[in-house]
C-alpha cells in the first residue's frame, strides 16, 4: 500500500474513532455514517495490505465474531447497538493479532470512562462544566456508560501499539 493511501486509511480511521467517541459523550449515539468510516478505512487498509486472501478472510471472521457478541451484549441491555458495530469495525482493523490489545485497552478504558462519570455526576461543579460543555444525557441520572470512549481509547491503543492493518504496512506486514 502507499504511503499516502496508508496515512489517509488511518486518519479516517483515528478521525472516525474521535468523532464516534464525541458523538457517545454529548448525546450516547454513535451513528452509522462514523461507523462505516472507520469500517471502511479498515477494510481498505486490510485489502491493500494484505499478503494474502486469508488474512482477509481473517480479520472479517474477527470482525464477525466481535459483532455477535457485540449484539448479545446490545440484546442483553449491556451495550448499545452503536458500541457493538464499533467495536466490529475496529475488530476489521486489528483481526487476531490485535485484537487482545483492543479488548484490554477498551477494558481500561472504560472503567477509567466509568469512574469519571461517577465522581462528575457527584460533584456539583464538574457535573455544571459538564453540563456547559453540552454533556446533558451523560450527566443524567441513567447510570448509563458512553462505551464509544472506551472503544476509540481501545481502538487508538491498537493502533499505537502496531495492533492493526493500518500500522502493520509500516513492519513489513
Amino acid at each position: 500500500m502507499t504511503e499516502a493511501l496508508s496515512t489517509l486509511c488511518a486518519a479516517i480511521h483515528l478521525g472516525g474513532l474521535l468523532g464516534a467517541a464525541g458523538f457517545d459523550l454529548v448525546s450516547y449515539t454513535i451513528p452509522n455514517r462514523i461507523v462505516a468510516a472507520v469500517a471502511a478505512a479498515a477494510g481498505a487498509a486490510l485489502v491493500l495490505s494484505a499478503p494474502d486472501l486469508a488474512t482477509v478472510l481473517v480479520h472479517a471472521a474477527v470482525a464477525l465474531g466481535v459483532l455477535v457478541v457485540g449484539a448479545l451484549l446490545f440484546f442483553a441491555n449491556v451495550w448499545g447497538a452503536g458500541d457493538a458495530k464499533l467495536m466490529a469495525a475496529v475488530a476489521l482493523a486489528t483481526g487476531i493479532r490485535g485484537l487482545s490489545i483492543l479488548v484490554f485497552w477498551t477494558a481500561m478504558a472504560g472503567g477509567i470512562v466509568a469512574v469519571v462519570l461517577l465522581v462528575t455526576r457527584r460533584l456539583p461543579f464538574l457535573k455544571r462544566l459538564g453540563l456547559q460543555l453540552g454533556c446533558r444525557g451523560v450527566l443524567g441520572s441513567s447510570g448509563n456508560v458512553p462505551y464509544g470512549i472506551a472503544i476509540a481509547a481501545g481502538g487508538i491503543a491498537a493502533f499505537l501499539e502496531h495492533g492493526t492493518v493500518l500500522t502493520l504496512p509500516f513492519l513489513g506486514y
